[in-house]
């Protein structure tokens, strides 16, 4: 194994048989393969830096185990992929003419004047031409679902769908899952298992891979395809109880059996600092990662300072409930005007502290739409809901 991260490495480290603590580079991973003798490398276990030298690997004669480097190419390759979704009749957001969301790596801008986006592009100026900037249409208030999948020689033998309960465009590394999806439609299901069967056939896909899709009011649209380790594979395995690791390995290089695995599956990624928890219900199983993440719940005041009318509404029913069970409701002064109208009891504050204590107060909505805790509409009822589960 090689892995330069010691985040990942440190409660794993002895389940190689030799550790390369190396960054991973073309040069590095070269001398490592002769200096090993290796007969193939399997890259589809890593993550993205893996992927951008398969194909060089490749013209250096290596032996690579899965899905081939040029299909590896052409999930990485923003026009190509795009260009293959046409082909086979998969939707895409509208991109190449229609500025509207600036893909950077590693930054991700929404654009919504044009200013803006010659302020963005003329940032971009300093990105080398072999990473060039993607311009996407950004669908409002669509639904983000991961599918997890494994593939042999393009046919897919099995597969995870779970729905990020914050809106598309928050990263599935900071979003949090459900699995099984609580609130998708089974015609969204069905067309998000046949998308994805046609992408892996024509990726002829052998190991694992992940697609992200975007879904609204039953029309879905195949974001990206990860042929590489993502955040959801293993909080899959770990939901299920189902080692898709051992699966994807046997699979990518074609073998019947393996040493035995170790099948007990911890709640916790303890390399990763995600959680993983279980219940009879979304709300409780949401309420546990809370907690489980170290987060004090409140139990009596609750602070409230709402962006759009939209969310103002949307978040009512649960303001309601909330202060029924017993809640002290503080609000800033846009979202006191709100309840006011609405009758609402509740205790107006002209400050936001940058920071509160969670013993005393949660800081529930806020301004900034990438708030740390509590980030979306969605979850933020979530949480209420849970919250009432415990009043």
């Amino acid at each position: 194994m090689v892995n330069y991260n010691p985040k990942t490495v440190s409660t794993d480290y002895d389940e190689a048989d030799r550790l390369y603590f190396e960054n991973i580079s073309l040069k590095t991973i070269l001398d490592i393969y002769d200096t090993e003798c290796s007969l193939s490398l399997i890259l589809s276990m890593g993550g993205q830096t893996p992927n951008n030298i398969a194909l060089p690997l490749y013209r250096q004669n290596v032996t690579i185990y899965g899905t081939s480097p040029e299909m590896i190419d052409t999930a990485e390759n923003c026009y190509k992929f795009s260009c293959l979704l046409d082909k086979i009749s998969v939707d895409q957001p509208f991109g190449r003419s229609s500025p509207a969301l600036k893909r950077l790596s590693p930054a991700m801008n929404v654009v919504a004047t044009g200013n803006d986006l010659i302020n963005y592009l003329t940032q971009a100026t300093a990105v080398p031409r072999d990473h060039p900037v993607v311009i996407t249409k950004y669908i409002k208030q669509a639904k983000e679902i991961e599918m997890d999948a494994i593939a042999k020689d393009g046919k897919m033998i099995m597969h995870y769908i779970s729905e990020h309960i914050e809106n598309a465009a928050v990263h599935s590394g900071n979003a949090t899952l459900i699995h099984p999806p609580q609130d998708l439609d089974p015609v969204t299901v069905r067309q998000i298992e046949e998308a994805t069967a046609k992408i892996g056939n024509a990726l002829n896909v052998t190991g694992r891979f992940n697609i992200q899709f975007i879904s609204k009011d039953n029309e879905i649209n195949a974001i990206e395809c990860n042929l590489c380790a993502t955040q959801s594979f293993p909080f899959m395995s770990k939901a299920t109880g189902i080692d898709a690791i051992e699966m994807a390995t046997k699979v990518t290089i074609d073998l019947h059996q393996l040493a035995v695995a170790d099948h007990v599956l911890g709640v916790e990624m303890a390399s990763t600092g995600e959680v993983a928890c279980f219940e009879k219900d979304k709300y409780e199983a949401y309420i546990k990662g809370l907690i489980s993440s170290g987060i004090v719940l409140p139990k009596k005041n609750i602070l409230f300072s709402i962006g759009s009318d939209r969310e103002k509404h949307e978040l009512l029913p649960t303001i309601q409930k909330l202060h029924a069970a017993g809640y002290n409701i503080f609000v800033t002064t846009g979202t006191a005007d709100f309840l006011q109208e609405h009758n609402v009891p509740h205790k107006a504050s002209t400050h936001v502290p940058s920071t509160l204590s969670f013993n005393l107060s949660l800081r529930l909505v806020s301004r900034n739409p990438w708030a740390r805790h509590v980030r979306h509409a969605k979850e933020r009822i979530l949480l209420h809901y849970a919250l009432l589960n415990l009043a």
